[in-house]
C-alpha cells in the first residue's frame, strides 16, 4: 500500500498509549492499509491476551472518530467536570448513559483521554498543559470502516441535544423499547 506510517509523540503525561500517524494520498490505499494494520493489531492483541471489555472489543484499543469541544463532550456524555486522581489516562464514561448504550448498539468501544492525563512531559517538565479549551478526541474500538459512520452518529446527535432534544434513558433492562420500536396507529385501532 502506498501508505506512509509515523509515530509520533503522545500528548500524554502519563504516557500511557501510543499515537501512530498514517498518511496517503489515495483514499483507497488508506482503507486498505487500515484494514491490514487492524487485523495485524487484532492477531497481535488475540496472542498476548490483552483485556477486552465485556462486549468483546480489545480495551483501550481505537481509531480517531474526531475532536468535540470540551463543552460538546460533557453535553454528549452527560459528566459532571470533576477532578479525578486517578491513575488511568482515559475518562470514565461507564456513569454515561449514552456511552453504555452507544457502546451496547454498535459493539464497540469509546475511548477518552482523560483531561487530568492531557499535556506532555519533556525532560521531567510538563508543556502542552490541559486546559478546558482544549479539544477533546474521540476514540472508537471498532474496525476502521465503521468509524466515519459512528463519528457522523455522534456528531448528529450533538446538533440533536444542542437543539434542545432530550433523550430517554431506556434502563438496563429497556422494557420499554418495545412499545417504543411499534408503528403508529394513525386509526386508533
Amino acid at each position: 500500500y502506498n501508505v506512509d506510517i509515523t509515530f509520533t509523540h503522545s500528548d500524554s503525561k502519563s504516557k500511557q498509549f501510543a499515537k501512530m500517524t498514517l498518511s496517503s494520498e489515495s483514499r483507497s490505499d488508506m482503507d486498505k492499509a487500515l484494514e491490514y494494520l487492524n487485523g495485524e493489531l487484532t492477531q497481535m492483541c488475540l496472542s498476548e491476551n490483552a483485556p477486552m471489555t465485556s462486549i468483546g472489543v480489545y480495551k483501550d484499543f481505537g481509531y480517531l472518530g474526531g475532536e468535540l469541544s470540551n463543552d460538546d463532550f460533557h453535553l454528549l456524555f452527560g459528566l459532571k467536570k470533576t477532578q479525578t486522581n486517578s491513575t488511568d489516562c482515559s475518562e470514565n464514561l461507564q456513569e454515561s448513559t449514552f456511552a453504555k448504550s452507544f457502546e451496547e448498539a454498535n459493539r464497540c468501544s469509546i475511548w477518552v483521554q482523560a483531561e487530568e492525563d492531557m499535556g506532555r512531559v519533556s525532560q521531567n517538565r510538563v508543556i502542552n498543559e490541559a486546559s478546558p479549551y482544549k479539544p477533546r478526541k474521540i476514540f472508537f474500538g471498532v474496525a476502521p470502516s465503521r468509524v466515519s459512520i459512528l463519528w457522523a452518529y455522534i456528531q448528529n446527535r450533538i446538533v440533536d441535544l444542542r437543539r434542545g432534544a432530550e433523550f430517554l434513558n431506556l434502563g438496563a433492562d429497556r422494557i420499554y423499547q418495545p412499545t417504543l420500536l411499534e408503528p403508529i396507529k394513525k386509526n386508533g385501532r
